[in-house]
């Protein structure tokens, strides 16, 4: 295993209690050799060797471990409750817990596979509101079950942002605001507001007609 590629595979159902992932008996987690060809088909491949429906698998995480060396890539995959058991594997349930962090250059010294978990079901709970096709592929009882998760696909980095720049979906200034004080005046010689084509338009019309009559609103 030392220096080499291993694909970590987690799959996780819903049942009427709660989240639960499979593993194989005495194993941290299931992994594989990454022995080259296709990631995705490799993953997929597995999964239908176990017999689990699979309603999504995506690329969460990877990670090195630090004694081995070896490059560990995630894939979260969302199956079908189960009828019966899993020959190779065994069903836990799902534990919550705090995510492992590191500094903004450096991995954490150490992550725990409930961590990777978590950090896992967390991203699921952002994609199944950012990508139309993985919230459709989830129903009511993981809509439900996502719902504890906070929703992020990364926490590490705050880049600060430069000035007058606002992220989208945040609310405007308090000037912006519908009822908040007026926006300061425009420094002297500075252009003032751009018009609409209409407003020109009105504005036009309204010079040209003589005074009284009434205004053109079509």
């Amino acid at each position: 295993m030392v220096g080499s590629t291993w694909l970590e595979i987690l799959p996780v159902l819903s049942r009427p209690w709660g989240l639960s992932w499979l593993r194989p008996p005495g194993c941290e987690s299931w992994r594989v050799p990454a022995a080259g060809g296709s990631i995705r088909q490799t993953v997929l491949r597995c999964l239908a060797e176990r017999r689990l429906h699979v309603l999504v698998v995506h690329s969460t995480s990877w990670r090195q471990e630090p004694k081995e060396r070896a490059v560990v890539l995630t894939h979260l995959a969302v199956v079908r409750p189960l009828v019966g058991t899993v020959d190779g594997l065994e069903e836990r349930p799902v534990v919550r817990r705090p995510l492992a962090r590191g500094t903004p250059v450096c991995p954490p010294p150490h992550v725990g596979i409930e961590q990777v978990l978590e950090h896992a079901l967390r991203h699921l709970a952002w994609l199944a509101l950012d990508d139309r096709e993985v919230g459709s592929a989830l129903n009511a009882p993981w809509r439900r079950a996502l719902r504890s998760y906070r929703p992020e696909p990364v926490r590490v980095f705050r880049v600060p942002c430069p000035p007058g720049w606002r992220r989208p979906g945040r609310r405007p200034s308090p000037e912006q605001e519908p009822g908040g004080p007026p926006a300061p005046p425009p420094p002297p010689g500075a252009a003032g507001p751009r018009l609409g084509l209409d407003q020109r338009r009105r504005n036009d019309q309204g010079r040209d007609r003589a005074p009284g009559s009434p205004a053109n609103t079509m």
